[in-house]
């Protein structure tokens, strides 16, 4: 049957689909998700039928991935066996399996692989024979066995496209399902599907020869040949294979490969990566490093094979890859339409990803430079694909400028800790990599003659500020999860994705990684001095704020102006004075009192004649943390001042108090401080008096009162229900347990533990992640702990570092919190243990504890001058002792490391060189040196043997030591940068050290260090051809110095230059061996040079050649004894340095001036600030082509013009259109602009003359009044490059004739006039440019000062100088004095809008004698105030005594019953709540029946209303029992309660009593029938029961209580 299948699927693929397809559509599948579920009523098998047929077409755009399954389904349901056909790595995957889903086909072992052109598939199933077949386009047919008996007959087939959570991508058609021996049928019914579409019909491509690789409709046809294994433009050449090494100590030194698109090409769908790690002990680092136009950062990371692809901080995806590296990854990543993608080796994931991103850029192997050092990858990498883009294709075959490619080879030898011996040949064809134009490679090698010229573009960076994202569709109800002011995207109906601000971490942007104070800042987050942003309460309710932060300290300003008056006799009134702090409120305040260990603020008192009379409360303060507390005190005593201690003017407490003219100046501390209120009292004595309060200062932290374990063992210290944990440790110790959360069965929640110097292991339950610190944990300094839990997820926090982790389902945050760990527990110090932002007392906690091995101390025993020459201290917490390690212990020794190889040997070099020849095991052993240099590019060390190994050490672009050595013949560098806004060219004493171990060779410069993750192998056969080099600056050995077979042994090693063959003093010529050096000689001093811990002696070998005759011929002044080169005498300014005149051999010169290069100073000691201001529009034009067209001037591709100035802002707060800085005009209508934006940033931009611009942007607030530096490099051969302050950006680098070039500059412009450009507006800048020097770097007759023209007009160039509204005047300083600015601080200071004022105080006066403060009271003052008490006490003696009289004497009145007579009862259940009302009389006597003479009167009580007084909110319940006494009960009557009083009244069975007067005590009213009134019907409320009141009722009135009658003494009448 399938013999006419499979050429119906053929017919229907070579025909380019022009045939009607059997099935209803060509199914495309989007998503690893997509499927299609097809069945058919003659699809289903019969009794006899055990044959089972499927033809397919299909084209693949993924290489995994299933294509289609067949399920064989029982009537029940069951499944009896299933069919998967797919693609996993590039190969056909076959699979079948039973009803336990076990494989049990046995397959070929041979590969089919799979292209992305269309297949044709034919499938066929045999249970009776127990085969399987597969035939492939028109390949031979391929046979597997059946392992196990399966059973198809009676069920039916479902058959899925696609599916199995991990779809094919791609197209694909059921040509037809052929069943038993039945017709194949070409259709079947779809049942479900999901994430598909149709496919696109044929189009161009059809006749595109893409060879096995599949064919895009571009602008032009295009192969596309991922996938494949080939490449080129039909995909006909065998893929090549880059080497990438990682250097994670420098970003720079690291291989990587770099792609900018087109912004035609930005939006990205596909990026690809094959790769095998190279280094079995570094299996890590970043694989994609991408920037996107919004500055996004995308990475894909791997360590070990665990993955994670990061945007910004958001984590994207998480991934493993197989365990199995010896075989190549595969990474693949697709950006779909609201999916995200990704292929990794067999596996397939997918998630919503509703983010547009468009790349500017993307790096593979390494990090883009940032401020933050990240690892790249040591791996073998090829099929490097971004969307149809083959990387490594394009950089060897195209050169196309926007790929670049560092420190990359073939992959000769992948495993670079493991070398094998020297390959000669590559498999793969040699990749020829251009440079990286940011980098210092590539020089020609007659740069020996290079001119000295200033470098001052050592930092690259592209940095720019992210866009802010936009609001998203999310509903409210989502967007309100999105918390600290995030953005919100809707991703479906379900989900949604936070955007969260900067300082901002957390699915729903819920943790801040703001520092709680400046202390915080400073000591772990090294945030540099200036406005800083501080969130007091951390993720609580308060609001962040502004701070300024110098050195750790807080600084917030208030609004009360220096010397304002507070007494003067104009006011006539009592004075109040409220001050306001800058971006803090008064909660804000009071907790950042509350987080400091310290806090204060300076109050200064002015006094003439007026004096502070604190004991008389006539001035106070009061604090945001004591507002109910009124503070009368100047320093620490109360009611005093601090001249008190030595004794104030006339013996007071102040020395205004005494009345004359002076001062008092004091400090108020903790809670004192944070002056909120001032008060002072009027008296018309008083003269005048001003007061001045500084800033409030805040520093340290909470508690500081730190415990040391020294025993690893643990401390409970708190109960926890998911409260946040926040404390500090220090530690010289590893591996320690620092904290464990611990459950209330034992069980571990959280556990954070010290594994190295460097990383933190969290673990929850399970669950365990790794935080990795830049800076060392276990140095003895304090490091920061913080855990939080909040909205599902656990935030950890080690310093600057943060990590996020999901809380575990369904896990009981319950427990406590536990400080170490039994037998695993730090050894070292704790404190400032916050639970819940509460702080713990822990010296109480380690008393009540009794546990041994914690102490109540931890002093610090370091001391700034404990350890010398750039040691660190440490500290023995067991011992409490400091030790020290030496940064370079072959160099520094002893206890303190005081002992220094460095002294007394250093030697100075002036353009000479010392060679020896006697340091055989130079090129293996450790290398040691000190040096200092003023120079930007020069030689330090180089050594070489027979066999041409050789080592190289020079210093470049005045940042960079770069270490180049050889292994076998293969070249390796390694490179460490200075820091930002340091140099290696200034003067200072640098520390080198080269070491080597089995695995690797290290650099280290100072602190910093590089390393090359290669063995160390010396070639035994002599060298000819040095691979890797890519145009490197090495050093040219002399060929043919040895012999050519077994030449003899040498080594030599040069110090300061090689023998270039320099010219003779007397003509002669010298027969030596002369090198090739691309690199300058070494101008300047070196010592302490010690190979393989010998102590070279220079300053000998320098004394005993200086009668030699190279040195008689060359001269006897390039190298000296010793380094005093007078850098003492002179003093730089504003961050310059010494620079030496090395080669000026006049003994009455000055050898000694100040380089002012990098300071945007001039003068000799870079202090000269020649400048101008300008008015809004004010310019001034310069005519140079007027001065150049006199000058005939050869250029030199080598050597760059520089255009650099210095500029401040005037009093701007807004500018409403672009201020023009300065520009430059060309001949060919080019230009060159540098203007500031209406957001304050800068914009340096070239226009062309077709109006089309090139456009850098610099992020930086340039309007803020402080000094900035600009400095444009422009050289008709290279990219121009501009620096504003320490950040450097380069325009693209064009064809020769291209880039802008200062010798075809034809006027020259500071600040600029008003000018319309469409769009937008210009005006010239208004502020300060000064120093403005055009430099040809030709000397200084081509160098050109526009700004000292204009000053002086009687200069010869004055006459080249138009100007208007300009002026003299230079600008200001930097805004940390003497120092370049390293980067822009974009935080700002809010615009603070205050009105401080004085105010009438009318508030409560306090008497000098009775002070309301009990902290003003004296004894004196406590004796007054007894007295005053007794006194009170008698006279209220006294009043209770005559009202007791005065009561009893109106209760006998009350009472009193003279008349005889007993009057009717009146209102008798409707009683008043008065207070006294007279006795009512008793009923008359009776004579007859009372049921003939008795009538019950009529209330006025509506007795149905349940509550007469409900309305009567102020009767205290009065209403309530009312309510309850008119409520009656039938079996009450016996209990019934008569008239009461005081006397009873013995009248037959009648007791008369008389009644209540107080309401509350109202008793029922009833009749006075022993039996019940006669004439009062049954239900009647006069037969209630009586209620007591369910409360005590306390008598407002002086009536004594009413008494209660017993049953004894009821009687009738």
């Amino acid at each position: 049957m399938w013999q006419f299948l499979l050429p119906l699927a053929v017919i229907s693929t070579v025909s380019g689909q022009t045939a009607e397809v059997p099935t209803h559509h060509r199914i495309f599948l989007k998503y690893p998700s997509s499927y299609v579920n097809f069945t058919s009523e003659n699809w289903k098998l019969k009794e006899d039928d055990n044959q089972l047929i499927v033809a397919v077409r299909f084209q693949a755009s993924s290489h995994i991935g299933q294509i289609y399954s067949v399920r064989f389904l029982h009537e029940n349901g069951s499944l009896e066996s299933m069919l998967t056909v797919g693609i996993a790595e590039g190969n056909l995957q076959i699979d079948l399996f039973n009803s336990q889903h076990t494989k049990i086909l046995n397959k070929p072992l041979e590969n089919v692989p799979i292209n992305v052109h269309q297949h044709s598939l034919a499938v066929g199933l045999n249970t009776s024979s127990k085969s399987l077949w597969y035939k492939l386009g028109t390949n031979q047919d391929v046979y597997c066995e059946i392992n196990q008996p399966i059973h198809i007959s009676n069920t039916e087939i479902t058959v899925t496209v696609g599916g199995g959570s991990q779809s094919m991508i791609g197209c694909v058609s059921i040509v037809a399902v052929s069943v038993g021996d039945n017709d194949p049928v070409s259709q079947g019914t779809p049942i479900s599907y999901q994430d598909v579409e149709s496919c696109e019909e044929a189009n161009a491509c059809t006749t595109k020869d893409c060879n096995t690789g599949r064919c895009l409709l571009l602008e032009v046809p295009t192969c596309d040949c991922y996938g494949t294994e080939m490449t080129g433009p039909s995909c006909r050449q065998p893929v090549s294979t880059i080497q990438l090494r990682n250097n994670d100590e420098n970003e720079e030194a690291s291989a990587y490969l770099r792609y900018k698109p087109w912004q035609t090409d930005q939006d990205i769908t596909r990026i690809a990566m094959d790769f095998r790690f190279s280094d079995a002990d570094a299996k890590e680092g970043i694989l994609v490093y991408g920037e996107t136009n919004l500055l996004q950062i995308f990475k894909i990371y791997v360590v070990g094979t665990k993955g994670k692809v990061m945007l910004g901080t958001e984590n994207v995806m998480d991934f493993e890859l197989r365990d199995d590296h010896s075989q190549f990854h595969s990474i693949i990543v697709r950006f779909g339409e609201g999916v995200f993608n990704m292929f990794v080796d067999n596996s397939v994931l997918r998630r919503a990803f509703n983010q547009s991103l468009s790349f500017t850029t993307i790096q593979f192997g390494a990090p883009i430079p940032t401020d933050v050092s990240e690892v790249g990858v040591t791996a073998c990498i090829k099929n490097i694909y971004v969307d149809h883009y083959d990387i490594i294709n394009m950089i060897s075959s195209y050169n196309d400028s926007r790929v670049i490619a560092t420190k990359a080879r073939p992959c000769i030898n992948e495993d670079l800790s493991e070398f094998q011996g020297p390959q000669l040949f590559s498999a793969d064809p040699v990749v020829e990599i251009t440079n990286d134009p940011e980098s210092n490679e590539g020089k020609s090698e007659d740069d020996e003659n290079e001119p000295k010229t200033a470098n001052l573009f050592p930092n690259p960076g592209n940095k720019k500020k992210p866009k802010p994202l936009s609001a998203s569709s999310c509903e409210k109800a989502n967007a309100y999860m999105c918390q600290n002011g995030a953005g919100c995207e809707k991703e479906s109906e379900t989900e949604f994705t936070c955007f969260c601000r900067d300082g901002y971490i957390g699915k729903f942007c819920q943790f801040t990684t703001l520092p709680r104070s400046c202390s915080e800042a400073h000591d772990f987050l090294k945030l540099p001095n200036g406005p800083t942003w501080v969130d007091v309460d951390g993720n609580r309710k308060l609001d962040p704020s502004v701070t300024l932060c110098l050195d750790g300290e807080t600084h917030i300003p208030h609004d009360m102006l220096p010397s304002t008056v507070v007494r003067d006799p104009v006011f006539q009134n009592h004075s109040l004075f409220v001050l306001s702090y800058r971006d803090f409120n008064t909660w804000q305040l009071g907790k950042y009192i509350k987080n400091s260990g310290s806090c204060s603020q300076n109050v200064n008192y002015r006094c003439n004649k007026a004096p502070l009379k604190f004991t008389e409360g006539k001035t106070w303060f009061k604090s945001v943390s004591k507002s109910s507390e009124k503070i009368k005190q100047i320093g620490k005593l109360e009611n005093s001042c601090p001249c008190l201690d030595l004794g104030c003017q006339s013996g007071e407490k102040c020395n205004c108090d005494s009345g004359a003219i002076s001062e008092d100046i004091g400090d108020l501390t903790g809670r004192n401080a944070g002056i909120s209120e001032i008060v002072t009292l009027f008296d018309e004595a008083d003269v005048h008096a001003e007061m001045t309060i500084s800033d409030l200062k805040c520093s340290g932290y909470e508690n500081e009162k730190p415990i040391r374990f020294t025993e690893r063992t643990e401390l409970l210290v708190s109960e926890w229900k998911g409260e946040s944990v926040d404390f500090q440790f220090r530690t010289s110790d590893t591996p320690a347990t620092l904290v464990t959360v611990r459950g209330n069965y034992g069980e571990k929640i959280i556990g954070v533990s010290l594994l190295d110097g460097h990383t933190v292991q969290i673990s929850h339950f399970e669950a365990t992640r790794t935080i990795g610190s830049q800076n060392k944990l276990n140095d003895s300094d304090w490091h920061h702990i913080l855990i939080e839990l909040s909205e599902g997820e656990i935030r950890i926090t080690v310093d600057a570092s943060h990590i996020l982790m999901n809380i575990g389902n369904n896990a009981v945050l319950e427990g406590n919190v536990v400080l170490g760990e039994e037998g695993n527990g730090l050894i070292g110090c704790i404190r400032n243990v916050l639970i819940n932002d509460e702080s713990l007392n822990l010296y109480e906690i380690v008393k009540k504890s009794e546990k041994k091995g914690i102490s109540e101390t931890c002093d610090t025993r370091c001391t700034p001058d404990f350890c010398q020459n750039g040691a660190k201290c440490y500290e023995d917490f067991l011992t409490g002792m400091p030790f020290c390690r030496c940064a370079f212990p072959d160099v520094h020794s002893g206890v303190n490391c005081e002992i220094d190889i460095n002294s007394n040997s250093s030697v100075s070099f002036h353009g000479g060189y010392l060679k020896f020849d006697d340091l055989d095991s130079v090129l293996t052993a450790p290398i040691y040196f000190s040096f200092r240099t003023d120079r930007t590019h020069a030689l330090l060390f180089f050594a070489h043997d027979q066999n041409n190994n050789f080592l190289q050490v020079h210093l470049s672009e005045e940042v960079n030591v770069t270490l180049t050595l050889n292994n076998v013949d293969i070249v390796s560098q390694c490179t460490v940068r200075a820091q930002p806004g340091t140099e290696f060219g200034d003067m200072r004493w640098i520390q080198v050290a080269i070491t080597h171990d089995s695995k690797s060779s290290q650099l280290q410069v100072d602190d910093a260090a590089c390393t090359i993750r290669t063995s160390r192998i010396l070639s035994e056969l002599p060298i000819y051809r040095l691979h890797e080099a890519y145009n490197s600056e090495i050093i040219r050995m002399p060929i043919g110095i040895a012999s050519p077979v077994k030449p003899d042994p040498y080594t030599f090693t040069f110090v300061g230059n090689v023998n270039v063959g320099s010219k003779t003093n007397d003509g002669s010529y010298l027969l030596v061996p002369k090198y090739d050096s691309p690199i300058p000689r070494f101008y300047g001093c070196l010592r302490g040079l010690q190979i393989d811990r010998k102590l070279i002696d220079m300053r000998e070998k320098t004394e005993r050649l200086e009668t030699s005759e190279m040195y008689e011929t060359y001269g006897p002044v390039q190298v000296k004894v010793g380094c005093d080169v007078g850098c003492e005498s002179i003093s730089c300014s504003n961050g310059g340095h010494c620079s030496v005149a090395w080669t000026n051999t006049d003994p009455s010169a000055v050898k000694t001036t100040c380089d002012c290069s990098r300071t945007s100073y001039a003068g000799g000691t870079c202090s000269l600030d020649e400048g101008v201001h300008l008015e809004k529009n004010g310019f001034i034009d310069f005519d140079i082509s007027n001065e150049m067209s006199r000058i005939f001037v050869e250029r030199s591709v080598k050597t760059p013009q520089l255009l650099k100035f210095a500029f401040s802002s005037g009093p701007v707060d807004e500018l409403e259109d672009k201020a023009v800085l300065a520009s430059v005009t060309f001949k060919d209508r080019r230009k060159l602009e540098i203007e500031i934006n209406p957001n304050r940033t800068v914009n340096v931009a070239i226009t062309y003359e077709n109006g089309k611009a090139d456009v850098l942007n610099f992020i930086g607030d340039f309007l803020d009044g402080y000094r900035h530096f600009v400095v444009i490099q422009t050289n008709q051969a290279s990219a121009t490059a501009v620096m504003i302050d320490s950040l450097r950006q380069d325009f693209e680098y064009r064809d020769y004739d291209r880039n802008i070039d200062m010798f075809s500059a034809e006027s020259v412009k500071i600040g600029d006039q008003y000018s319309e450009i469409e769009g937008y507006n210009k005006n010239g800048f208004e502020g300060c440019v000064s120093n403005f020097v055009i430099d040809y770097q030709r000397g200084s007759s081509l160098s050109y000062r526009p700004i000292t023209y204009f000053s002086n007009s009687n200069h010869h160039l004055s006459k080249l100088i138009r100007f208007d509204r300009a002026v003299s005047g230079g600008c200001a300083s930097f805004e940390v004095p003497n120092s370049l600015p390293v980067y822009q601080n974009r935080v700002k200071f809010p615009v603070w809008e205050t009105d401080f004022t004085r105010f009438n105080y009318r508030g409560e006066i306090e008497s000098g004698d009775d002070s309301g403060n009990n902290n003003d009271w004296t004894q004196e003052d406590s004796g007054s105030l007894m007295w005053v008490i007794f006194i009170i006490l008698v006279l209220v003696v006294i009043f209770l005594i005559i009202f007791c009289i005065f009561m009893k004497c109106c209760r006998e009145k009350i009472h009193a019953r003279d008349d005889g007579y007993n009057h009717d009862e009146e209102i008798p259940l409707n009683l008043a709540p008065t207070i006294i009302r007279h006795p009512q009389p008793s009923p008359p006597m009776q004579t007859k029946s009372a049921k003939s003479n008795y009538a019950v009167p009529i209330p006025n009580v509506d007795f149905n209303k349940e509550n007469a007084y409900d309305d009567d909110e102020e009767d205290d319940g009065v209403g309530d029992d009312i309510a309850d006494t008119i409520r009656n009960d039938d079996e009450s009557d016996n209990e019934t309660i008569r008239h009461i009083d005081d006397e009873m009244h013995e009248d037959g069975d009648m007791v008369v009593v008389s009644r209540p007067t107080q309401v509350n005590h109202l008793p029922q009213r009833v009749s006075s029938f022993r039996s019940g009134d006669p004439t009062a019907p049954k239900d009647s409320p006069l037969y209630a029961s009586p209620r007591q009141p369910s409360y005590p009722i306390h008598a407002n009135s002086p009536v004594p209580p009413p008494r209660m009658a017993t049953n004894s003494q009821i009687s009738s009448i």
